[in-house]
């Protein structure tokens, strides 16, 4: 699968960090194929300020709808960033085999950044085995709102705005860290619930 992002409803913060990933990954050159799901919703239409602030970057996530997230999904995802420390202690109770290719999006940005970019014959797998090292797993799933990104579900429309700047940014620097990644003519682009691409 690529690289999977979770949330809580995949309405908001996952769904828009997947279109601003698939994008800068792109721009990147590289075919790796981006998902996104969540705990709580299926089928659900994203807020009309998701719409209206994605719009703003070009993004139109008019056809996506919200799915929860699988054990399968999962286990075929070759890196998992989630939004909060309780999304990654979700996951890890759908499938304790995730934790060691699972970060929150901050923390995997600042693990890629100081890693450096996955070596000529290194997989993305291989680079998240690379990026766990020293990871203790009670130390991460705990609570830390400074690797959160905050929820603007249901608050003020500069919540929103807030949240998808913040999404931009670490997408951006999470593609340039990939950067030394290969890009994989072979791999498809994944498909969505809505029969989306």
């Amino acid at each position: 699968m690529g690289i999977l992002l979770l949330c809580t409803g995949n309405l908001c913060r996952s769904p828009m960090a997947e279109a601003l990933l698939r994008r800068r990954l792109a721009d990147e050159g590289l075919s790796v194929p981006v998902a996104s799901a969540g705990f709580v919703t299926e089928g659900r239409e994203p807020p009309s300020p998701v719409i209206e602030v994605m719009d703003g970057y070009g993004l139109d996530l008019r056809g996506h709808r919200s799915r929860l997230v699988t054990p399968a999904m999962l286990r075929d995802a070759e890196l998992v960033a989630v939004m909060e420390r309780r999304h990654l202690r979700e996951a890890v109770a759908l499938d304790d085999d995730v934790f060691p290719r699972s970060f929150t999006l901050v923390d995997l940005v600042v693990r890629a950044t100081a890693a450096g970019p996955p070596g000529p014959a290194e997989t993305l797998p291989d680079w998240a085995a690379r990026l766990d090292r020293g990871r203790r797993r009670a130390d991460q799933l705990t609570p830390a709102p400074s690797q959160e990104i905050a929820d603007p579900m249901g608050g003020p429309y500069e919540g929103y705005e807030r949240t998808a700047a913040e999404l931009d940014g670490l997408t951006a620097r999470l593609a340039e860290a990939l950067g030394g990644l290969a890009a994989r003519d072979d791999r498809s682009e994944v498909t969505h619930a809505n029969g989306a691409t």
